[in-house]
């Protein structure tokens, strides 16, 4: 396994290229030790990297979150809950495993957090255990950089060509979202783009794209639904502070990394 840092236009990309001799790992009762000593010091550099760029709009904590319930591509009853206190992951109803929650800028313990979840869902989730250990990495970090709507990319083995294509831009209108209970938080807004042009403003709200309400959504799908085809047009409905609703058409136009 080979941990690489791509700096492009000030802005660092973590792209972890896992090589591997076989289509598929072994279950987790044969992970080797160095596996799991590894991805710790994936994931605290890769938390450390993110939060030192991002510091200002999303707590480590958040990003180690969102990373651990990446883990429910693979099996759809993992389940992370949280509380002010404590980080509880869950492979079913009955089994389940609870950690006291570091300091939300901790990398390290963070990292750590991670790796005890990783090495718990493997050992009691048939289908997180038979993934192969890129799989696996690969949904972690994929849902960690969720939070940044795709601004820090995670690249397989087999996907990194295609997405080093991908850093040229992509269909979108320069917004980075959040969810919350009410929808989709805009958590900033990018200088020049659409939404930006358009007057949206951070701590905006979406409630709607298009007619559907995006309550409850997660960040892989909010991304789905935003990006889209360059020149293509998108209709969000925005919640404001004091102001109330307010409709927007927005024509999606190439987005290119800060």
């Amino acid at each position: 396994m080979k941990l690489n840092y791509y700096k492009k236009a000030g802005w660092f990309t973590v792209i972890l290229v896992i090589m591997s001799t076989g289509c598929t790992s072994p279950p987790p009762v044969v992970d080797h030790e160095d596996f799991y000593t590894l991805a710790h010091k994936t994931f605290s550099k890769g938390l450390q990297e993110i939060s030192e760029r991002y510091i200002q709009l999303i707590p480590v904590s958040d990003i180690a979150i969102e990373g651990l319930r990446g883990l429910e591509s693979i099996d759809n009853r993992f389940k992370v809950e949280v509380t002010p206190s404590s980080i509880t992951v869950k492979v079913s109803q009955k089994r389940h495993q609870t950690h006291p929650r570091p300091l939300n800028g901790n990398s390290n313990a963070w990292a750590k957090i991670m790796v005890a979840a990783l090495q718990y869902s493997r050992s009691h989730s048939s289908a997180i255990g038979n993934a192969s250990q890129e799989v696996v990495i690969t949904a972690v970090l994929d849902g960690a950089v969720s939070l940044l709507d795709a601004f820090s990319r995670y690249s397989g083995a087999k996907q990194a060509s295609e997405n080093r294509q991908k850093r040229s831009g992509f269909g979108g209108i320069g917004v980075v979202l959040k969810p919350v209970d009410h929808g989709a938080l805009v958590v900033t807004v990018l200088e020049s783009t659409p939404a930006f042009l358009a007057g949206i403003k951070a701590n905006d709200i979406i409630t709607h794209i298009g007619d559907i309400p995006v309550k409850g959504w997660r960040n892989k799908g909010l991304v789905r639904a935003v990006h889209g085809e360059i020149g293509s047009y998108i209709k969000i409905k925005i919640r404001r502070k004091i102001v109330g609703m307010i409709d927007y058409s927005l024509k999606r136009e190439r987005i290119l990394f800060p």
